[in-house]
């Protein structure tokens, strides 16, 4: 176990001992942080942990999770501690999306959550839940679920509509935060997946009006599942 500005932490990052069940990697996660602490848990994604991880998520909006520690979890850690507890949408997104995503494909929602808090591409997400890409997209095909593609794309927009309308952020420190390089590509990707432009979200309410609509998007395939 360890932690990061232990004074009044800002990020605490918990490393459950061998073998610990994730009910008890939760519960010692939950334990360490303050409630201005970001947790990162760091855990090995594996399929069945999903539904617990989102109750975790759904305990504490602020947190990060899951994480192959050999790959992400540098990367998220640089992240919560440059960012203030307000700037982690991903587990908001997972609360209000989690009763509509099919059973099996609540892993690739998880992973896609996670990873789309920044620009991140299909295979990362196949990588992160042990995978072969094909097999998961022929998975989500399947379910008719939506593809690992869209929901990355969605969740970037959604974390760039959350840094614009909660942290007052400008395009252009949104863009640079998001691994987008250019102010314009904010612009670009929001107006690209959600087929509005960043603007008319803006006036429609922001972050909660694209969360809602990302939501009738799951609701939608899965109704067409069924």
């Amino acid at each position: 176990m360890r932690s990061l500005l232990a004074d009044e932490p800002d990020v605490v990052v918990y490393e459950p001992r061998p073998n610990c069940s994730l009910g008890e990697a939760q519960d010692n996660a939950l334990a360490l942080g303050t409630t201005r602490s970001a947790i990162v848990l760091a855990v090995s994604f594996a399929p069945g942990e999903a539904r617990s991880i989102i109750c975790l998520a759904n305990a504490r909006s602020d947190l990060i999770a899951p994480l192959d520690c050999d790959v992400d979890l540098g990367r998220c850690v640089a992240y919560a501690a440059g960012s203030t507890s307000a700037a982690r949408p991903a587990g908001r997104i997972l609360h209000r999306i989690a009763a509509l995503v099919p059973g099996a494909a609540i892993d690739v929602a998880v992973a896609c959550a996670v990873l789309g808090q920044r620009r991140a591409r299909v295979a990362e997400v196949a990588v992160m839940r042990g995978v072969p890409e094909r097999s998961q997209r022929l998975a989500l095909a399947r379910l008719k679920a939506l593809p690992a593609t869209r929901q990355l794309g969605w969740t970037l927009s959604l974390t760039a509509a959350y840094r614009v309308h909660y942290l007052g952020q400008t395009e252009k420190t949104t863009a640079h935060a998001l691994g987008l390089g250019q102010r314009e590509a904010v612009a670009h990707v929001v107006s690209r997946w959600t087929r509005r432009p960043l603007s008319a979200w803006q006036q429609a309410g922001g972050f909660p009006a694209m969360l809602d609509a990302y939501a009738d998007m799951w609701s939608g395939a899965t109704r067409g599942s069924r």
